[in-house]
């Protein structure tokens, strides 16, 4: 195919956009946006997974195919084509090949070509399922269809737990033939492939568009989960987050970690390269952005669930590289009593009535030490100083945390029309020489750019702005040039013609950017507002001579006191409108709510309700009303600077400018005063009337005694009023109510504070609202979900208070008991992990119990296996105790290693060691197994496999003795074959691959499924026979999966064999240095020791004798003690050149006797010998002090090559 251009991409891309969104939208019907939209989305997602999941079998079945691949699999091993066709099937539906490529693995039901083929079947027909085997599913409707598919793909894909809803489609309950038609007509008709764009990005680019539709749709829902992808853009642009972690604590859809994977791509970055973290509240919209990333194949933690980021924060521990988001502007009801004293609130704690500085606050908390920040807020953020927003604004610009405002354009938001900025922040200001990310950056410190894009953008429709490719390049280049230079000032006299660099230099232009010093900040006020620095565009010298310019200017100002009756006219077709429009708006609005007021007697709605909701929608209409106040002023400063551009050539000219303009302003301000007393001066009149629909509320009375408990008290807090319903749960009569405070129910449960903090609630005219425990004239106690209205007289004090209550008894009591059970469970698991630390030092005792005498046992056999004159019949014997002493100590290890494994406590190293060294050791002692049992093993390894690997050479070998072990002991005629190879995986490390497989007795279907459990066999006649624990292939599955490697049974069957395969990611990649371990390989010097003397402190008389005999024939001079107190007398009295120091001894151990030893200021290398075989007490031992560490049992070898090294470095004892 011919491969299209970037211009031709972005056309296909579009038409198919407006052809799929018609397709959708004809079919969605009267079905609301906000439900239909789960319908279209999900349904795109499984559409992705299952076309990804198709791409990758077509890759597979013609690399299965291919000699050339490391999967090729040959015909001339297959008897037919069909044996060949079924091979490759099969390994089609291997799930590994799926993973290893980041694919989802997709069950055969969640196809897309069985949706699509089965979606219009009838109910209740059957369907044929091929996965390997023919299994069978009854199709009942094609919604259901969808929501098993849906559900069968989050099964077999962790990373997609919680992502899907359960039952949606059946839920939705849209007609069949609309699911039909927007499986058949919409969904399947995005294109599979294309000349030069692939799945992903098609898919990927039709959710994103539908998002923005949806959103649209919508209106100002859509705003929860959707901002326009030219805002989340220009802020990308400017934060640049190459690679890092990046947070967004109000994700909505994602849109922030799309565009930063899509910044990343577009500027030759590495995919991948950022950790995507995020947070959201709605449920539902947490799923819209996890499928969001899941299309677009990006790994993502959004936490465990969908919650509050200010009082469930899911990633309290994050330290991200760049934050960003697009919080919801000015909310009012967001605080918690849980929030005081927050550590968040660094600056100042923010206004309970509006929650834009906790957002500032808690993005900066999550902020690395060198990382920066956006995020949007409404303009009043700007300038703002109600309650004590004017104080944080002021500590966060002295703390040099602002680098950049940003002022945006109107109409740009589909939810809203609020004018809104983009906040910048960040802790490094210093440049390249505090921070490697910063890198290229001046010292910025005492410096915030002001950008002001309000003329930028064009109307891309009636209702939205956008920004244009040159409109997002002149910001975001802005800011980069002002980060990177300083202003030359030879530079910036010359033409921009001449800047030879790819970055022009930064320098201001007056109406859009100025670079202004914290001391010009101080004197705003602290202000940041935008228009209030940069001023205004330079207006060209016309060359008109001044005398003419004049005339000309007061014949235009005579003119305009002439007709001032067109003032207003003029004002309306300026800025001005703009203004006037939003109060008039807003007057609307409250005209709206006033007449709702005024109908409710003749509606069976609430008058509470109303009334509460109309008091809680006045505080956003003042802010956005205060908010058109502060955008005049900005317009006012606009007007003022271009008056300071006129001065420039004449004090007299800007003197008649000044008196047009003042004139101006008055007008507009005495209009706007206007309106907005007449708004206030409405509310108030709202609030009589809302007072006097009081006395209709008998009318309401039968509603509300079915649902709800009411009282009415004056404003001392004495009940007037109360009705059936409280009667009935507070078991007293209406007469013994009436005249009595609420204390006649006061169960005490609260505290004075409780009460204080409520009533000065409601006496200041506020609505409260909570949970109060009441007790009843019974003594039984009850809870009460309660609201308390204040009602005003017409002097606009408190008159009376009327409460509603609900009751939630019920709940509170569910609440308590699983608090008990959470209690109870808790317990339950302190006393599983006391049982558990209990077996751990137990087996920890053991080992040393048991260790010690098998050291001793196996020490004297060695010795007695190295004298000349043993009879042969005695040296079997002596041979046949060193093999079972051998076999008793690798069943404690495994036993142990069992035991760190389920307490996930295994430790594992990361090596890079030489892969032929442990072929070859374990290919020796096992062969010498093999040829005992009259079997021959067969190692291969080939060629393509590196000789270099990157893992536990320790665990590696383990568990290859285990698995060729296992393989020798259950074969007792023909061969073992073992072959290592190497899996290449495109864009990952490769995989090492080991196939064992035996000609042994095999395994039953039955055993297969136990095969890897701890202490199981075939049967009791399998261990009388072969002998063992049943622990090797429970802990080699274990560490396969420590390695991040597997262990699987590929196939066995009774009297056939068994073959495992084995494999792990240890390559290191062709471009990494490594530095091979390095393995002593030198054996011990005879003689050696000679004339060293050596303090041996053990308490075993058997230990002493043995470690004496091995140290004596090497020509050292051995003293002894008993226990670690003898050890010390002797080491302070006695010149010694080692000691050798057990651990564990009776009245002073091992660690006691060494603390003694080190402060009395002996340096001499002291080894640990100890039959504790646990990783924890080596790091213990040389976090002590010792400078190298034994454990039993020992042999005579390791003993000597220890202390050999340990005196001629004793660095290298460690």
């Amino acid at each position: 195919m011919t491969k299209l251009t970037s211009a031709e991409e972005q056309q296909f891309l579009d038409d198919l956009d407006k052809k799929l969104w018609n397709a959708a939208d004809r079919l969605r019907s009267n079905l609301d946006a906000a439900v239909y939209k789960h319908a279209v989305l999900g349904l795109i997602f499984l559409k992705y997974v299952s076309d990804a999941f198709d791409l990758r079998r077509e890759e597979l079945e013609a690399s299965f195919r291919d000699s050339k691949s490391d999967y090729f699999l040959d015909r001339a091993d297959y008897k037919s084509d069909a044996a060949y066709a079924k091979a490759i099937h099969v390994e089609l539906e291997d799930r590994d090949y799926f993973t290893e490529k980041n694919v989802f693995w997709v069950p055969p039901l969640a196809r897309w070509q069985t949706i699509r083929s089965n979606a219009a079947l009838a109910p209740d027909t059957e369907i044929e399922i091929r996965n390997g085997k023919t299994g069978k599913y009854v199709f009942r409707s094609v919604a259901r269809l969808i929501d098993d598919a849906l559900e069968a793909v989050e099964k077999e894909n962790s990373r997609l737990k919680g992502v899907i809803e359960k039952s949606r489609y059946m839920q939705l309950q849209l007609e069949a033939a609309k699911l039909v038609g927007l499986i058949s007509e919409v969904v399947s008709s995005i294109p599979f492939r294309h000349a030069s764009l692939n799945a992903k990005d098609i898919l990927g680019h039709v959710y994103e568009y539908f998002l923005g539709q949806f959103a649209l749709a919508e209106g100002k829902k859509g705003g929860q989960y959707y901002t326009p992808k030219s805002i989340v853009s220009v802020i990308v642009e400017m934060l640049e987050p190459y690679a890092g972690k990046v947070y967004d604590p109000a994700m909505g859809s994602g849109g922030f970690f799309v565009q930063s994977e899509a910044f990343i791509e577009a500027h030759g970055g590495k995919l991948g390269a950022i950790s995507v973290y995020g947070q959201e509240s709605n449920p539902t919209t947490w799923r819209l952005a996890a499928m969001n990333m899941a299309i677009r194949g990006i790994d993502f933690n959004f936490g465990k669930q969908p919650a509050d980021t200010f009082l469930s924060d899911q990633h309290p521990d994050l330290r991200a590289d760049y934050v960003m988001a697009n919080p919801p502007f000015n909310i009012s009801e967001w605080w918690d009593g849980r929030l005081e004293g927050d550590p968040r609130w660094v600056h100042g704690t923010p206004p309970k009535s509006n929650a834009n500085f906790a957002w500032v606050q808690h993005m900066l908390y999550h902020l690395a030490p060198h990382g920066s920040m956006a995020l949007l807020l409404a303009n009043g953020s700007m300038s703002s100083n109600t309650k004590g927003e004017g104080e944080i604004r002021k500590a966060l610009v002295e703390a040099d945390l602002v680098e950049c405002m940003l002022a945006l354009p109107g109409q740009l938001f589909t939810n809203t029309q609020i004018p809104a900025c983009v906040w910048f922040l960040t802790k490094n200001k210093k440049g390249g020489a505090i921070s490697p990310k910063a890198r290229g950056l001046r010292d910025r410190q005492g410096e915030v750019l002001f950008i002001d894009a309000r003329q930028l953008g064009y109307m891309k429709d009636r209702v939205l702005r956008d920004f244009t490719p040159a409109d997002l390049e002149k910001i975001s280049g802005t800011f980069r040039a002002w980060k990177r230079q300083r202003v030359r000032p030879e530079l910036a006299q010359r033409p921009s013609s001449e800047a030879t660099s790819k970055l022009a230099p930064y320098k201001d232009i007056p109406g859009f950017c100025k670079s202004a010093t914290l001391a010009e900040i101080s004197a705003h006020g602290h202000v940041l507002t935008p228009g209030r620095y940069v001023g205004t565009e330079d207006v060209a010298d016309d060359g008109e001579p001044f005398e003419e310019k004049m005339q000309k200017l007061v014949t235009e100002l005579n003119a305009q006191f002439t007709e001032s009756a067109k003032l207003e006219k003029s004002i309306t077709s300026a800025k001005g409108q703009d203004f006037l429009q939003v109060i008039q708006a807003k007057e609307s609005e409250h005209n709206y709510e006033l007449q709702q007021l005024m109908s409710m007697k003749d509606s069976k709605i609430s008058n509470e309700k109303k009334l509460e909701d109309f008091r809680r929608d006045l505080t956003p209409k003042r802010l956005a009303l205060e908010q058109a106040l502060d955008d005049f002023a900005d317009f006012e400063a606009d007007l003022i600077n271009k008056l300071k551009q006129e001065s420039k050539r004449s004090e007299d000219n800007a003197k008649i400018v000044i008196i047009l303009i003042t004139a101006i302003v008055v007008i507009l301000l005495l209009a706007i005063s206007y309106f907005l007393f007449s708004s206030f001066r409405r509310r108030a009149v709202t609030e009589w009337n809302a007072h006097k629909n009081l006395e209709e509320l008998d009318a309401f009375k039968k509603a509300l005694d079915t649902s709800s408990i009411v009282a009415i008290t004056d404003k001392r807090g004495v009940i007037s009023y109360v009705n059936d319903k409280f009667c009935e749960l507070s078991k007293y009569s209406r007469e013994e109510l009436i005249g009595k405070t609420h204390k006649v129910i006061n169960s005490g449960f609260h505290s004075k504070e409780f009460f204080a903090d409520l009533w000065a609630t409601i006496s200041s005219g506020k609505v409260w609202r909570g949970e109060i425990n009441n007790k009843a004239k019974d003594g039984t106690d009850y809870w009460v979900d309660t609201f308390i209205v204040p009602f005003f007289d017409d002097a606009g004090a408190v008159q009376e208070f009327i409460a509603i209550r609900t009751d939630i008894t019920e709940r509170k009591n569910t609440e308590t008991a699983l608090a008990e059970n959470k209690k109870n469970l808790e317990g339950a698991k302190r006393v599983a992990e006391a049982a558990n630390s209990a077996k751990t030092s137990f087996l920890a005792n053991m080992s040393h119990e048991i260790r010690t005498p098998i050291g001793v046992i196996q020490g004297f056999a060695d010795l007695l296996d190295e004298c000349q004159d043993i009879p042969t019949e005695q040296r079997q014997w002596v041979q046949t105790i060193r093999r079972n002493t051998r076999l008793l100590t690798s069943v404690i290890g495994e036993i142990l290693d069992l035991s760190k494994v389920e307490a996930d406590k295994l430790e594992i190293e990361n090596l890079v060691f030489p892969l032929n060294d442990v072929i070859e050791d374990i290919s020796a002692s096992m062969r010498f197994k093999a040829e005992e049992r009259g079997i021959a093993l067969q190692v291969t390894v080939d060629e393509a496999v590196p000789k270099m690997i990157n893992t536990d050479p320790t665990r590696l070998r383990q568990i290859l003795i285990n698995l060729i072990g296992n393989a020798i002991k259950f074969t007792e005629h023909g061969h073992v074959k073992v072959r290592f190879s190497k899996m290449a995986i495109a864009n990952q490390a490769s995989k090492l691959r080991v196939l064992i497989a035996d000609t042994g007795i095999g395994m039953s279907a039955e055993q297969h499924s136990k095969v890897f459990e701890p202490f199981v066999q075939g049967d009791s006649s399998t261990t009388r026979r072969f002998g063992g624990t049943g622990l090797g292939l429970a802990i080699s599955k274990r560490l396969a999966t420590a390695l991040s490697g597997d262990l699987r049974l590929v196939e066995s069957a009774p009297g056939k064999g068994t073959t495992f395969e084995f494999s792990l990611c240890c390559f290191s990649s062709e471009n990494e240095q490594v530095k091979p371990i390095e393995v002593s390989k030198e054996k011990p010097k005879v003689g050696a020791l000679k004339g060293k003397r050596i303090l041996l402190v053990e308490d075993s008389p058997d230990n002493q004798i043995l470690v004496q005999i091995f140290l004596s024939d090497s020509g050292a001079e051995v003293v002894t003690a008993n226990n670690g107190r003898e050890g010390v007398d002797q080491a302070l009295l006695q010149r010694f050149d080692l000691i050798l120091l057990d651990i564990q001894m009776p009245e002073l151990d091992g660690y006691g006797a060494l603390k003694i030893m080190r402060s009395k200021g002996l340096t001499l290398p002291i080894i640990a010998l100890t039959a504790h075989a646990l990783k924890e007490e080596r790091e213990r031992a040389y976090r002590e002090g010792f400078s190298g560490y034994l454990t039993k049992p020992i042999t005579k070898a390791i003993l000597l090559q220890k202390l050999q090294s340990s005196l001629t470095n004793p660095l290298s004892a460690k």
